[in-house]
């Protein structure tokens, strides 16, 4: 036991939150600029050789005029654009919190605000639409003020995460459909993304409910068992839809405990585990590294998931079979075949396995690894730039 503690604390100090918050994708908010622009723009024209002295003087008045609401409306536009994105800011600060997913009140109280001063603003009315619904962290009874932003901007895609967001928390697959295949279009779910989330329905394969964490896995996973009909169609709970009570009072009637506590966070995640031994959890390594410190002892890796055993059970480990086969069978193209930023850091979470399985050929001196661990090792530091870290293990 104590080995396998020391070995589950390395293998926290490899992973990193290579799940980007949910809302952490820049918010697309489409502002009419050349709305404005081409007011400006517009000038009267007059002829002289028709107009008198009256007409002239009438120009004189309506220039002002015209002038004053150009102002105006030049004013409310830059009010709106700095409330946006201020809005923008906390939602994304709110998100990355390492050890919650639900935002502190004093946070909740400065995004209402922000709301409430685009709902002053008639020229925000899509803002307001969505922010409202935003601030509303998944409450379906705002849900129609998201579908009067999606009748304003359709394809904005901030709309569509929502929107996709509220349809799986009601449980509406067909129009999660539409919407996961409209990110897709719009490049908001990568390549990298899926072949990750295949990985991980892989890995989750023999269990019987999979723990996500935010936008990245959840919306993959949910893409490939929705729309790519992934043959692991392995129940999806996610921690950031878990701050709606509806998405909530759903788990219960399918028979899930869910603890009393409103915030998701580190404590929430541990209460759940404990009150849902029955239920086989997987647990994504996309969730941030400080949930899975109180549970360490009843961790065990396998692919890319956290096994949830109870203490008594710690021994029942996957064979080491079981965990070769995995791995010749995952498509592993976040170290083999993408090269972007982001499959550099997805890579890391391979990590653990290989680690895993290192430390079973060392322990049983085996004499042919069927799996090259230290190559595939050294191919993840350099991509993830952990190479320092890994060395010293090493």
């Amino acid at each position: 036991m104590k080995y396998y503690l020391l070995f589950f604390s390395f293998l926290i100090c490899l992973l990193v939150q290579a799940q980007p918050p949910a809302q952490n994708n820049s918010l697309n908010i489409q502002f009419n600029s050349n709305q404005v622009q081409e007011e400006k723009n517009s000038t009267m024209v007059l002829d002289s050789m028709v107009y008198q002295k009256e007409a002239l003087e009438e120009k004189s008045v309506k220039s002002k005029t015209s002038l004053e609401r150009e102002r105006s409306e030049s004013a409310s536009f830059s009010k709106k654009q700095v409330v946006s994105k201020s809005f923008t800011q906390l939602k994304k600060s709110a998100s990355s919190q390492p050890q919650s997913r639900s935002i502190e009140s004093s946070m909740q109280e400065a995004l209402d605000q922000k709301v409430m001063e685009l709902q002053a603003d008639s020229t925000a009315e899509f803002e307001y639409n969505l922010f409202y619904y935003m601030a509303g962290n998944y409450d379906v009874e705002r849900a129609p003020f998201l579908q009067k932003a999606a009748e304003l901007s359709p394809n904005n895609s901030d709309v569509l995460i929502q929107s996709m967001a509220n349809s799986i928390i009601i449980g509406d697959t067909t129009d999660a459909k539409k919407y996961l295949m409209k990110l897709k279009a719009e490049e908001q779910i990568s390549e990298e993304g899926l072949s990750y989330a295949a990985d991980v329905l892989l890995s989750s394969a023999d269990y019987n409910t999979l723990i996500t964490y935010g936008f990245l896995d959840t919306y993959c996973v949910l893409y490939e068992q929705i729309v790519n009909k992934n043959s692991n169609q392995i129940p999806v709970i996610s921690l950031d839809f878990l701050q709606s009570q509806h998405y909530r009072t759903a788990l219960t009637k399918l028979g899930y405990a869910i603890p009393e506590q409103r915030e998701v966070n580190v404590a929430f995640l541990e209460s759940f585990c404990a009150a849902n031994q029955d239920k086989n959890l997987a647990l994504s390594l996309t969730i941030p590294s400080p949930y899975f410190v109180p549970l360490q002892s009843n961790l065990v890796p396998f692919g890319l998931i956290f096994e949830v055993q109870s203490s008594k059970d710690l021994p029942s480990l996957k064979t080491l079979q079981t965990q070769e086969d995995l791995w010749r069978t995952m498509n592993k193209k976040n170290i083999t075949k993408f090269k972007s930023p982001l499959s550099n850091n997805l890579s890391s979470n391979y990590l653990p396995m290989l680690f895993y399985l290192e430390s079973e050929y060392d322990l049983n001196i085996v004499k042919y690894a069927k799996v090259d661990t230290k190559s595939y090792i050294q191919e993840i530091g350099l991509k993830s730039g952990k190479s320092a870290i890994i060395n010293k293990k090493h």
